[in-house]
């Protein structure tokens, strides 16, 4: 008697979850077909903007991919010269880029000066070139004996340490403490590329 008296709980709370859904999802099922070209149109419209922003996400990476070996391919050469070649190549960029009165002086007593030119609108620049290996870094004691020695043996308005490697941190602050500008590789092989600015800009 007892399990009959379960079996018809259980058919009765059966039932009563089965009303309970069919008044909830009844709204729901007459929305859905009376405004059935709606919901074709959202899902439409979702599944275009799904996959608008896949192709812009894919061309925006593939943008990436070419600008970034477009910059490896720019910086590779300065790699292959040895340092006078590194500092001759430099003043080309400069003449290139539209400056004066442009000389290669690095040596043992250069103080720093590796390149001095005249920009195109009449500063003294002034370049010290560091031809490293790529995965070297340009650290704060080479950047203090740079400073030292332009401050102390030169007169320039703009001065640039320009690297075929990266520089530390503490370098950095020491080049932003002294108004010297940093080119690291990748700003280099942006100039030589023509796809950013010059040392002077």
């Amino acid at each position: 008697m007892a399990r009959r008296r379960r079996h018809s709980d259980n058919a009765a709370l059966l039932l009563m979850f089965g009303v309970a859904g069919a008044v909830v999802l009844a709204p729901v099922v007459k929305f859905a077909r009376d405004n059935l070209m709606v919901l074709i149109a959202a899902i439409a419209m979702s599944v275009a903007a799904a996959v608008t922003t896949a192709l812009l996400w894919n061309s925006r990476s593939r943008r990436r991919k070419e600008l970034a070996d477009k910059r490896l391919r720019a910086v590779l050469p300065f790699h292959s010269m040895n340092d006078k070649q590194f500092e001759h190549a430099l003043a080309s960029l400069c003449r290139d880029g539209g400056c004066r009165r442009v000389e290669v002086s690095g040596g043992s007593g250069d103080h720093g000066a590796d390149v001095q030119a005249m920009t195109p609108d009449g500063r003294r620049l002034i370049l010290q070139a560091k031809r490293y290996n790529i995965k070297r870094r340009v650290g704060d004691k080479e950047m203090q004996q740079l400073v030292g020695g332009l401050m102390t043996w030169h007169q320039f308005d703009i001065a640039a340490l320009v690297a075929t490697a990266s520089f530390t941190a503490p370098a950095r602050a020491t080049a932003a403490r002294s108004g010297i500008r940093l080119v690291d590789n990748r700003a280099l092989a942006a100039w030589n590329s023509g796809t950013g600015p010059a040392p002077w800009e």
